[in-house]
């Protein structure tokens, strides 16, 4: 909610928008190795499972 807010209020002071976005980054980024790991070992099967269906596809 806060970053569509701050889409449609260009004008926020910047220390508002400074918190807004860090609560945002809080919210949806874990800073540790674990989760970097999982996301990096996600992001590799979504990208090969999508080459899979590419190559099984006939012209």
């Amino acid at each position: 909610r806060g970053d569509h807010w701050l889409r449609l209020h260009p004008d926020a002071p910047d220390a508002l928008r400074a918190a807004i976005k860090a609560r945002l980054l809080a919210a949806f980024y874990v800073d540790t190795e674990e989760w970097k790991a999982k996301v990096v070992v996600q992001a590799r099967q979504a990208l090969l499972q999508a080459v899979a269906g590419l190559s099984s596809t006939s012209p």
